[in-house]
């Protein structure tokens, strides 16, 4: 039996990591699973965890400054722990966007390494956490990518450009300062595909609650109903994963999420990704997807036009490598990975 510690609280992106990372050791691994929700304390769970063949942390922005205590209390000491604590797809946070000016606190950088010490190998979601951890001479690290790139029922199939882009799904930002650039994307998309139906999704909602403070309920109400006058749907698909299966109806994706984009590249439709910080970006690195951009940049909707016509005028191309690479990297990184907790 293995403990599964998953991050999901609100956010669809959350669920859909934990949901397809127990998938995936399903498939592969003749077990039994415990789920934990990582931001519990292990201290009063000791008989179960230990008689466990160990923790494995089911993906997410896991390396964040805070790594020990805030965002993994796991036990206190970590010495309590008798089995091995596995990070399976585990990402930086992505902030500050420039990840050579991330700084671990001394005690979880401390407990990073002593988790790392305790088993032959971890794996990451991308290339920039694993060159945060090679910056730690932590060397026992492979790159899986996130659980969320392997949809098991879609490894196979091929990348089939669309040859009408009849419906959209546009995915607003988590971050309220790009409120105003998500209504030039907004126009951006509406003025490309004139006919298109689109679908603007909220991945962590739109109203306030106790995940979403005021402000950000404000915001995501007022690009909710701005989209509505502009003749879009709107789709909350927050708590859960199983909303955006809708989006297997869809022919393409604009968006600022990072896991809707994952989740249209794992059913092998093309998708367009702003970046809002790091943990885009590191994804567009590891894929070498040139056609992402970043909304912290100048000239964002430029760049984001500039992308989605040379798609449409080679038939989308690009897209053949993403999903080459992601499916070789299942077969020749994840599944030896998975193997070796058997």
């Amino acid at each position: 039996m293995y403990i599964l510690l998953s991050g999901a609280k609100k956010n669809a992106g959350d669920f859909l990591i934990f949901n397809r990372a127990k998938s995936l050791l399903e498939e592969h691994l003749n077990d039994d699973f415990t789920v934990i929700k990582r931001w519990e304390k292990l201290d009063d769970k000791l008989d179960l965890v230990n008689s466990s063949r160990g923790i494995i942390i089911c993906g997410g922005p896991g390396y964040r400054r805070n790594f020990y205590r805030a965002t993994y209390p796991l036990t206190d000491p970590l010495e309590k722990l008798e089995v091995p604590v596995i990070p399976f797809g585990l990402g930086w946070s992505g902030k500050p966007i420039n990840m050579e000016e991330f700084q671990f606190t001394e005690e979880s950088l401390n407990a990073v390494k002593y988790i790392h010490s305790k088993i032959e190998v971890s794996s990451v979601r991308d290339i920039l956490t694993q060159k945060l951890l090679a910056r730690h001479s932590l060397k026992n690290v492979v790159l899986t990518g996130c659980p969320a790139w392997y949809s098991i029922p879609d490894i196979e199939k091929e990348f089939i450009p669309p040859t009408k882009v009849k419906k959209i799904v546009i995915t607003t930002p988590a971050q309220i300062g790009y409120a105003y650039q998500t209504l030039r994307v907004f126009h951006l998309i509406r003025r490309t595909f004139p006919d298109a139906e689109v679908l603007c999704s909220f991945h962590r909602g739109i109203k306030r609650d106790q995940f979403t403070k005021r402000r950000y309920g404000y915001t995501y109400g007022f690009l909710a109903t701005y989209a509505k006058r502009l003749g879009f749907k709107v789709h909350d698909v927050s708590f859960g994963s199983d909303k955006i299966e809708d989006y297997r109806d869809y022919d393409l994706h604009v968006g600022y999420r990072v896991h809707s984009h994952i989740y249209f590249l794992s059913i092998r439709k093309p998708s367009f990704l702003l970046h809002e910080d790091g943990r885009g970006k590191g994804l567009s690195l590891t894929l070498n997807n040139k056609l992402d951009v970043s909304a912290y940049e100048p000239k964002v909707i430029k760049n984001l036009k500039t992308s989605i016509k040379k798609s449409l005028e080679n038939e989308f191309d690009d897209f053949f490598g993403f999903i080459n690479f992601m499916r070789e990297n299942y077969y020749n990184v994840t599944m030896p990975f998975i193997e070796k907790l058997k």
